[in-house]
């Protein structure tokens, strides 16, 4: 492995094209950002992602309700078809069911980086996989770049101080790892809803940050959303 003093600043540099999504070229809002980044950069990631992966399963550390970076899951449909079993049942029994669904505002570009250290910490991940993603996380970069009929428009490098670098496989990893202690927090709530046949009390689903709350009663699920609220602004992330 690449020792810290040895990281390359060309290794973590990233080329961000904006891609118009209409006629509508003067919003920056009408862009699609796609980041390009080195191949070795990509190729080294995807191998520390696998040992981190693989420590997460035997550990059994990535909570089951999460099929973001799942093992062996088809990840959303998985969700969707828990949620479907949940309200055929809830038809067929005549039960009450309470349910919100989360939308945060920009996940991957908000979470703090120092959450990030923190949540890899407490995972027990080795310590020298931990010290080097913490090096390179401070050295993420990249410069937006834009073609246009005439000509093309560069800007300098632009330092990444916040969320996750897209487009490698280590960073969803990265960033379902900092979702662990939500789903620690809910779980000691114990309020949720109750499959009757096998008694599995599922109070949330979550799909990267994709999230949906399941409860009995409306007053059980205010304090789910509560709970979300809490530990959101605690990390700075937004609704």
């Amino acid at each position: 492995m690449i020792e810290e003093d040895q990281i390359p600043e060309w290794l973590t540099a990233g080329v961000t094209f904006l891609i118009p999504k209409n006629g509508n070229t003067e919003n920056p809002k009408n862009y699609r950002p796609v980041t390009c980044l080195p191949t070795i950069y990509k190729l080294m990631t995807s191998i520390i992602s696998r040992r981190m992966q693989k420590y997460m399963d035997d550990e059994n550390l990535m909570p089951k309700k999460q099929k973001g970076c799942c093992s062996r899951s088809k990840g959303c449909k998985d969700q969707l078809l828990i949620s479907k079993a949940i309200l055929q049942e809830c038809k067929c029994r005549k039960k009450n069911l309470c349910v919100a669904w989360i939308d945060y505002q920009k996940a991957f570009d908000r979470v703090p980086h120092s959450w990030i250290s923190k949540s890899l910490e407490s995972t027990g991940i080795n310590n020298k996989v931990t010290s080097f993603t913490k090096k390179v996380m401070s050295y993420w970069r990249t410069r937006m770049r834009l073609h246009t009929e005439n000509r093309l428009i560069e800007t300098e490098d632009i330092k990444i101080q916040g969320g996750i670098f897209q487009r490698d496989l280590l960073s969803p990893l990265l960033f379902c790892i900092c979702l662990i202690p939500l789903t620690e927090k809910l779980n000691r709530l114990n309020k949720e809803y109750e499959e009757h046949t096998t008694k599995t009390k599922i109070s949330h689903l979550l799909y990267m940050d994709d999230l949906k709350l399941n409860a009995k009663l409306d007053e059980e699920l205010q304090k789910q959303i509560q709970t979300v609220k809490t530990f959101s602004d605690d990390i700075h992330m937004e609704f």
